[in-house]
Parts: structure tokens; sequence; C-alpha cells
């Protein structure tokens, strides 16, 4: 009699753990799904690609984040408009603020290999501007036979939902009138702000003007109208030049930069070069926000 009721005992105790742990397996194998995919993240970046002694290129890559490996895909626009798309795998690194990837070839592409097309390796930081974040580095190219075909510069943007009030950062200031004296300026620069300008004469049909940043990359926005229509809206400036071809009209052509904020230090800095034919004309716009900067382009 003892004996059995030790015997139902052990049974008894044996089942309540063996319950346990199958409770416990289904919960494992229930949310271990939901806990991966909550360590994968997703990324968007957009921005330019300036390969050395050629034009700045449209870029943009998109991959998914796990335990600091990347797995995803590019498209790089070329002068002909269509997009090159390339697999893109690599790491990111929260402690290092890095990212680090190379392109290659899509295996089901029905292409015969050639050494005329040149895969990026990048190695880029980011940090954070407000509700951007900005990725800039160098790349280098290599072809697929495994040879070095150029180099160059990146620069790509994240864009982060709005952050509360509460979440933004205290935003660093200097003093805008000392900020805008010219002998901060390099020599042969010219200051523009709302209330100078600058007139150029000019018998050309098309100039160029480049835009990037002047001095530190703090998130500075600018808006860039030819005559009243944007050929630059909300543009968040980068140590990459961003080169506009502008078609002049007979008689006065009006170039307006509008700041469209201060970044993290102001004021709003805009490097412009204004290129008309051998003639260039360097000139930095130094603006509060909102401000105008105008260069007016006389064509006779």
């Amino acid at each position: 009699m003892y004996l059995k009721r030790i015997i139902l005992n052990v049974l008894l105790v044996n089942w309540e753990k063996m319950l346990f742990f199958l409770c416990f397996l289904c919960v494992v194998l229930c949310f271990s799904p939901l806990a991966a995919h909550a360590q994968k993240e997703t990324y968007v970046l957009e921005g330019q690609a300036k390969v050395q002694g050629e034009d700045v290129y449209k870029y943009k890559i998109f991959f998914s984040a796990k335990r600091g490996k990347i797995k995803g895909y590019s498209l790089t626009w070329f002068p002909d408009g269509m997009p090159r798309k390339a697999i893109v795998t690599g790491n990111i690194d929260e402690d290092s603020h890095s990212l680090i990837f190379t392109e290659k070839e899509e295996s089901n592409m029905l292409l015969l290999k050639s050494n005329d097309i040149c895969w990026f390796n990048a190695m880029l930081t980011y940090r954070r501007l407000g509700n951007k974040i900005l990725y800039t580095g160098r790349f280098t190219g290599i072809n697929n036979f495994g040879q070095y075909c150029g180099a160059g510069e990146m620069a790509l943007v994240q864009e982060l939902p709005e952050a509360s009030e509460d979440e933004r950062a205290p935003t660093k200031t200097k003093d805008i009138s000392k900020a805008a004296q010219p002998e901060e300026i390099p020599a042969k620069v010219e200051t523009i702000t709302v209330d100078d300008g600058k007139e150029i004469i000019t018998g050309a049909d098309t100039v160029t003007l480049d835009v990037w940043d002047y001095g530190t990359i703090d998130g500075d926005e600018v808006t860039v109208l030819l005559n009243g229509k944007s050929l630059l809206t909300d543009y968040l400036l980068t140590g990459l030049q961003r080169r506009l071809h502008i078609p002049l009209s007979h008689g006065v052509n009006t170039i307006t930069i509008i700041a469209g904020n201060e970044g993290e230090a102001p004021p709003n800095t805009a490097r412009l070069l204004l290129m008309d034919g051998e003639k260039q004309y360097n000139m930095t716009a130094y603006n509060k926000k909102g401000d105008r900067a105008i260069i007016t382009l006389i064509k006779r």
C-alpha cells in the first residue's frame, strides 16, 4: 500500500515537471519568431555617390539588419536614366556608428560578366541630425574580375519619424554676425545674404551651379528656385556637390537660395560655385531660416 502511494507520488511529480517543460517549450516556439523579428530592422537610405573625375550619381540602398549583419539591394542611377541594381551585404555597428557594405551582381541576372561594371565597396560613418541620419564616407570600385575600377565619396540620408518636443535635443548656437564676417570665408569667395546678392552679366545659354555645405555638416537644408520655379526643394546639404544645369532666358534670370532651417549650428550656410563657360563665381550664402539670397543673371 505504501509502495503504491510512493510510486503514484513520483509519477505525479514527474508529470508536473513534464507539463511545465512542455508549456515552456510552447512559449519559446511561439514567441521566438517575434523576438527575432523585433531584432530585425529595416533601412532606406538615399543620396549621392560621387566618382572621382565624374559627375554625382543618385544612389539608394534598401536593407535589413539583424545582429549587426545587413542584407538588401542598391540602385544607382547613371546618365542613361536607368538604375543599376546590386545585391548588398555588410555590417552596421551602433558602437562605432559605422556602416560597411559590398555590392555584387545578382545571381539571376542574365548578363555576360564584364569589367565595365564597377561595384561599390563602401565604408561610411553616420550621425543623427534632427529627424534624419546622415551617412558619409568613401568607397572603392571593384569589377566582376576583382580589379580596382575607381573610388569616390558617398553621402546618404535616412529619414526618421518626427520626434516629440521632449525627444528633440537642444541645438548648438553661434554668433551669426561673427560667422558672416568676411575674414572667416576663404579668399575669393563672396558672401551673399538676404540684403546683399550677386549680379552677373552673361551671354551663355546655360550655366552650372554646384551646391554643397560649407564647413561643418550640420543638417542645413535649402530650396533653390529659378525664376520662381523649384530646382531643389528642402535639399539636405552634404559635403558632396549637387550639380544643377540651369538654362537661361534672354533678359533677367533669378536664382534664389532659401534657407529651410539653420541646422545644428546657425546660420544656414550653403556653398555655391556658379560656372559660366570658363568663368567661375565662388559664393557662400549665409541666411537665417526663411531668408533668401539671390543671384541675378542678365543674359544679353
